[in-house]
């Protein structure tokens, strides 16, 4: 039902539960669990949704294993304006705002409101004409800019990490193309590597940026170093 190749009693139970009109299994039928003992792949990371929500729901797997045994399961919404995966984004501008032309253009728009406004109007009408006058004065004083929602990069990763992920995953797609013991444990040992230098570049860069910090570190420049850290500020 969700890709795994054998059935067994746990699996009945869940498909029992899933005999439910109010629930929707979102799986497709990929592996999401890989044995690092004998190679095998099974589906037994389940996402399940409600039927109200689930036609607005996009679920896949990553191709990267990473440093679990498990796949990463991306759900993408689809509720933002049918808008793809991947697509840019666009956010409000807000350091570069005018609130003073914000507010002048919001207080005319709310004047215009307050006469068209009778008490025979629709409640859900009015609602959706403040909504956008509140949009119109935030397009005209502040703005959007483009967002793709990438993180920056964390300052511990370096060159020999770049090098040693993409030995891991040309190891492991050399496996998945010929599942033979001498390719799994090829594997296992450029993972094994792969977590010892990505383990010791975090030490160092945590040392590092231990060190910088001095009495004299201000509170901002203090914060934009844990920024940096956890790769949320460029």
């Amino acid at each position: 039902m969700w890709g795994s190749e054998k059935t067994d009693t746990r699996g009945k139970l869940i498909e029992d539960i899933l005999d439910n009109d109010e629930l929707i299994l979102l799986n497709n039928g990929k592996p999401t669990h890989f044995n690092q003992y004998n190679g095998n792949t099974s589906a037994i990371d389940l996402s399940i949704a409600s039927s109200s929500i689930a036609t607005y729901l996009e679920w896949d797997v990553l191709d990267e294993i990473h440093s679990s045994d498990h796949w990463p399961i991306t759900i993408y919404i689809k509720f933002d304006n049918n808008q793809n995966p991947g697509e840019t984004n666009n956010r409000w501008r807000l350091k570069d705002a005018n609130w003073q032309m914000y507010s002048e253009i919001f207080n005319n728009e709310i004047e215009n409101i307050e006469n068209s406004i009778t008490v025979n109007s629709d409640i859900n009408d009015d609602v959706a004409t403040f909504t956008n006058a509140i949009i119109h004065a935030a397009h005209s004083a502040i703005g959007k800019t483009q967002y793709k929602g990438k993180r920056s990069p964390v300052p511990w990763w370096n060159s020999e990490c770049d090098n040693i992920v993409k030995e891991k995953k040309q190891a492991f797609n050399k496996f998945k193309k010929n599942k033979s013991p001498g390719n799994l444990i090829a594997f296992k040992k450029i993972r094994a590597k792969a977590r010892n230098i990505l383990k010791t570049s975090k030490i160092n860069s945590w040392r590092n940026f231990t060190t910088s910090i001095t009495s004299q570190s201000s509170p901002k420049e203090l914060w934009t170093k844990i920024k940096k850290f956890k790769g949320s500020a460029s």
